[in-house]
């Protein structure tokens, strides 16, 4: 969504924990979301995710326009050790279920890992 008084500001509404589907809508650290998305694509995994690494392109396309959009300044120390709580938290979950998902478990590690690293090394501009 955009807002306009004056100039374009970008606005992002997460309608997910809101009444209408079944949650409560709150205010959170703008961490979550951003690597809940990346979450999405790391472990919703197809063949390409085994001889590749089609998050990489996405991920960082994803994480620069969101500081260029925003301005708020980049802090990789502070982002990255949030990523390292919130997939921490996740793995327990992970390999569960299917056996597609576990099959693709180690190279889904492998490539979370590889996230968190070049998000380190990442010079976001805000």
């Amino acid at each position: 969504m955009y807002q306009d008084q004056g100039k374009t500001t970008l606005v992002i509404m997460d309608w997910q924990m809101t009444a209408v589907h079944g949650g409560r809508a709150t205010y959170g650290c703008r961490y979550f979301d951003l690597l809940w998305f990346v979450n999405t694509i790391l472990w919703n995994p197809t063949l390409r995710h085994l001889f590749g690494d089609p998050v990489r392109p996405v991920a960082r396309k994803f994480m620069e326009s969101y500081y260029l959009a925003t301005g708020i300044p980049f802090d990789a120390e502070e982002i990255c050790g949030y990523a390292e709580r919130f997939f921490a938290a996740k793995l327990p979950l992970r390999g569960h279920g299917s056996r597609k998902a576990r099959l693709y478990l180690p190279r889904g590690r492998f490539l979370t890992r590889r996230f968190i690293q070049d998000l380190a090394r990442m010079p976001y501009r805000g």
